[in-house]
């Protein structure tokens, strides 16, 4: 069962990421008002990946950024 959550959660989170994605194509198009926005799926697909990585260039680098449990600091 935990199997079964782990893979939806990915699969979840793969399409909210392609629905944002797809939102900042279509609203770039349209804020620039180019009818083929063929050319802002590289644009905007590039500045996300150098973003990324200028971010955190690994996995291990992405931990210490920002870490998985953070509590409010009012339970602390």
């Amino acid at each position: 069962m935990d199997s079964l959550i782990l893979v939806l959660m990915i699969i979840l989170g793969f399409i909210k990421i392609s629905i944002f994605f797809f939102c900042a194509i279509i609203g770039a198009a349209d804020l620039f008002q180019m009818k083929p926005f063929a050319i802002f799926i590289y644009l905007v697909g590039g500045v996300i990946f150098i973003s990324s990585i200028m971010i955190a260039p690994s996995y291990q680098a992405h931990l210490r950024e920002r870490p998985i449990l953070t509590f409010p600091p009012l339970f602390e």
